[in-house]
């Protein structure tokens, strides 16, 4: 039977979390994002227009 967890190279299962990051405008929500899923820091400024979202694993 598939679930919707995937097995790791481990044989454990791995975890899949959502996080939704709400707040003012221009406090950082996307640099987290970017930060946490891309392991990237981007200094310049772009405002999100609609919504941002990462995928690690």
């Amino acid at each position: 039977m598939e679930t919707n967890l995937q097995k790791r190279k481990d044989g454990r299962k791995a975890l899949r979390v959502k996080v939704i990051s709400m707040g003012n405008a221009e406090v950082g929500k996307s640099c987290i994002i970017k930060r946490y899923c891309e392991k990237r820091f981007v200094p310049k400024y772009q405002a999100t227009i609609g919504m941002d979202y990462g995928v690690t694993k």
